[in-house]
């Protein structure tokens, strides 16, 4: 047997062999669930404030009076021990209109306030 004929074999057969059967429904489903961090109740109230702050604000609106903005609910089932979970509410563009808005709210105290990302800024 040639060289390059031994090499390819081992290659096929290493390849063989790191295939893994992929994960079931149930399996990726189990995963998810582990990775959720359930809240206790004055991380769901730090949120709750910290969304509402952000929301509820009174946003300026090019004419006529400015509008307030109005918090709809925080998903505690999203957190994920990042500080930060997903809250929906309406925004008020500069038309006046209401937009429905995602943003991450912080639960600790270390993550105060609201972020467009789900990602804790160092």
């Amino acid at each position: 047997m040639k060289i390059p004929t031994i090499i390819a074999l081992s290659l096929l057969s290493v390849s063989i062999l790191s295939c893994g059967k992929p994960p079931t429904a149930t399996e990726q489903i189990q995963k998810n669930l582990s990775n959720v961090y359930p809240l206790t109740d004055e991380e769901r109230s730090l949120a709750d404030a910290n969304a509402k702050k952000y929301f509820e604000q009174v946003w300026p609106v090019n004419q006529g009076e400015p509008k307030q903005g109005k918090k709809l609910n925080c998903r505690p089932t999203d957190s994920n021990k990042n500080g930060l979970v997903s809250c929906t509410g309406y925004v008020v563009n500069l038309k006046g209109e209401y937009v429905e808005k995602t943003v991450y709210a912080g639960y600790r105290p270390d993550v105060v306030g609201v972020s467009d990302q789900d990602t804790v800024q160092p």
